[in-house]
């Protein structure tokens, strides 16, 4: 009978930090709770957000103001396609230009045309009669029609010149209040701006003071780090016979 032997191993393995690390780990633990852990960040704490320059405000200003009034010229438009010119009384000149030509007209019918009607029919021994008061009628009327047609020519004029200026106005008008809208909200868009930046610097300070704790943690951990370890193991072995019998003859 015959014998074999079967071993078993078991291993155990221990972990340790190695003696030329542990005094710089201890140095940074210490410091990175002291100067870390018990030490919270700080916001900036001057403005983080620059303040509107003086031309800034005074362009936004004197804008606002345009944008609100047009100022003459937006006036002047307005005016003129409110009709305000159409009267002859608005004109100052124009009653000076219709009565040098209504004189010069009346002082030819007074200068030349009487004279040669009294003339004539007083050559022909006719004054006073039915024909020099019927030349007479007919001169007056002549007088009538052509300062009316002088009247209508000039007042007529400035009335169709001034409804020209009037059409090709309005879409100047339009064309202004257009503008000075776009003027408008483009300064409440730079007011809107600038206090969504204040709002913004205010969001980011509050998110800052609860975002800090976790931040300051996570920063010790990384401080912290992972220690090298050294990895020691010890084998034992045990051995067992079994015996194998032998049959022979």
């Amino acid at each position: 009978m015959g014998g074999a032997t079967e071993s078993t191993q078991s291993s155990k393995a221990s972990t340790n930090v190695p003696g030329f690390q542990k005094k710089y780990l201890q140095d940074l633990y210490s410091r990175a709770q002291s100067e870390v852990a018990n030490n919270p960040t700080q916001y900036y704490p001057g403005q983080t957000v620059a303040g509107q320059d003086p031309a800034t405000l005074g362009y936004q200003s004197n804008a606002l103001d345009y944008a609100q009034s047009g100022g003459p010229a937006a006036s002047y438009l307005s005016n003129v396609v409110g009709g305000q010119y159409l009267d002859p009384a608005s004109n100052p000149y124009l009653r000076g230009t219709y009565d040098q030509a209504a004189r010069a007209v009346t002082e030819n019918y007074q200068n030349a045309v009487l004279p040669a009607i009294n003339s004539r029919f007083a050559l022909a021994g006719q004054a006073g009669s039915g024909n020099y008061a019927g030349a007479f009628a007919q001169a007056n009327n002549g007088l009538s029609r052509s300062l009316g047609e002088l009247g209508n020519s000039i007042y007529g004029g400035n009335f169709q010149a001034e409804r020209d200026r009037q059409q090709s106005a309005a879409p100047i008008l339009a064309a202004n209040q257009m503008d000075r809208l776009g003027l408008q909200q483009s300064v409440g868009q730079q007011r809107q701006q600038y206090q969504q930046s204040l709002l913004d610097d205010l969001i980011a300070r509050f998110d800052f003071a609860q975002n800090e704790p976790a931040q300051r943690l996570s920063r010790y951990a990384g401080l912290l780090g992972n220690p090298i370890t050294l990895s020691n193991s010890r084998s034992s072995g045990q051995s067992a016979g079994f015996d194998i019998l032998k049959l022979g003859k």
